[in-house]
């Protein structure tokens, strides 16, 4: 058969492609996989090495018990005890096939740590399923040694040997109520001698399994054997009942008993809104209140519309009557008046062959001997007399435009008119 041009390599093309499309889906697959394998210590997972049981324990005590979806900066009163409990392992695997898994920062310590000292309580889980990688990488999401600048004061954490015993309680109190022994497979416990201020609540030959402090105006339990709670253990000893004190002792009527799953990848994610100051949640609120306000101004009419003035072309006269009224009432009549005055003084002066400084009366015994002299004298007396008024009323002003719209058309050498040409002029002198 005869072949396009291209068609093999074409061909070669699509068969690659399809090759790799099927060995990323198989990747992905293999890596989801291998994300089951591990304890998620998430009260999402119903699997062994989750913590649904434990959930779901509280809820049937009816205990207040939520899901955190956020960071611990987002932490208020609302919460009574909040339980953080992480892998490492689990947490690597989820961020390498993409799903959203974050770390906790110094930012997210030092909220908590204020959280705490405010009356919260806190049950810190050590990561005993990653131990071994977390010392030697000192990851943030696993915090298994406490340093200066630690603002929770968590105490140092050791790997023993050995698996330990069964831990027992060393001292009766609402965290040890109706517990006489827990079983767990984690090898990590607080030394005796770690920290003067940690009181032991159950310990076996190895050291402390979980220990308490205050800080602040609330508390503390560490608890370094994150198996005990996970749901193929929680029916074993007394863990339950541990379980169950360890997260409802002392809180108080109302609160809610929080489980960290923020750092598991179920995040509720920060909005834009939920991260602003409240002053700018107040001016949103107000510019939006300001629009409404407006809209329904513009939308809703509230009286009839106002009808225009029949007749509104102005004629020059009313543009002239009313220039004067406004000069009128802002109190520049008299000022007008008398530039008018001064300007029409100087042409009739030119016009007479006099000096600008030449007083009304004599400029008008000149123009006696002109065309129209008598006329001209009269106008221009009486406009010298309008510019003499302190409050010339707006007839007064307007009389006194006309005037020196007449007499400029007689005086102005670049008139229409230039009338007063046709008469003898008296010339200045040399």
């Amino acid at each position: 058969m005869n072949l396009k041009p291209g068609w093999l390599e074409t061909a070669v093309a699509a068969a690659v492609v399809v090759l790799f499309v099927a060995w990323s889906l198989t990747s992905y697959h293999q890596t989801k996989t291998q994300v089951g394998r591990y304890d998620t210590y998430s009260t999402f997972d119903a699997q062994r090495g989750g913590y649904e049981a434990w959930f779901d324990l509280l809820r049937g005590e009816d205990v207040a018990a939520a899901r955190w979806l956020h960071r611990p900066a987002f932490l208020g009163p609302g919460v009574g005890t909040y339980i953080i409990a992480n892998n490492l392992f689990d947490a690597l695997l989820r961020a390498q096939i993409g799903q959203p898994v974050d770390f906790f920062t110094a930012a997210d310590d030092e909220a908590l740590a204020a959280w705490v000292r405010r009356g919260g309580h806190l049950v810190w889980l050590a990561d005993s399923a990653s131990a071994g990688l977390a010392m030697a990488t000192s990851a943030r999401l696993v915090r298994l040694h406490s340093t200066g600048s630690d603002p929770l004061r968590l105490p140092p954490v050791v790997e023993t040997a050995a698996r330990g015993d069964r831990a027992i309680p060393l001292l009766r109190s609402a965290l040890t109520n109706g517990v006489r022994a827990i079983d767990g497979v984690g090898k990590l416990r607080i030394p005796f001698d770690a920290d003067p201020a940690i009181v032991p609540v159950l310990a076996d030959r190895f050291g402390i399994v979980a220990g308490t402090y205050r800080l602040g105006k609330g508390s503390v339990i560490v608890v370094t054997d994150e198996s005990v709670f996970d749901n193929g253990r929680l029916a074993r000893a007394d863990n339950a009942r541990f379980a169950y004190n360890i997260a409802a002792a002392g809180v108080a009527p109302g609160r809610l008993v929080a489980f960290d799953e923020w750092s598991h990848g179920y995040q509720g994610g920060d909005t834009w809104w939920s991260i602003l100051p409240r002053p700018f949640h107040v001016a949103v609120i107000l510019v939006a209140l300001a629009a409404l306000v407006w809209l329904g101004n513009a939308a809703l009419r509230f009286g009839p519309p106002v009808p225009l003035p029949p007749g509104d072309e102005r004629t020059s006269q009313e543009y002239v009557r009313s220039m004067a009224s406004l000069l009128q009432r802002g109190g520049a009549g008299r000022i007008a008046v008398r530039n008018l005055a001064r300007l029409i003084l100087h042409d009739a002066a030119g016009a007479a062959g006099l000096p600008d400084s030449a007083a009304a009366t004599a400029i008008a015994r000149r123009l006696h001997d002109m065309a129209r002299g008598d006329e001209l004298a009269e106008n221009l007396l009486q406009l010298e007399r309008l510019a003499g008024y302190e409050r010339p009323t707006p007839a007064e002003v307007l009389k006194a435009a006309r005037l020196a719209h007449t007499l400029r058309k007689e005086f102005v050498r670049d008139g229409l008119s230039g009338q007063y040409s046709r008469g003898p002029v008296a010339r200045r002198s040399a």
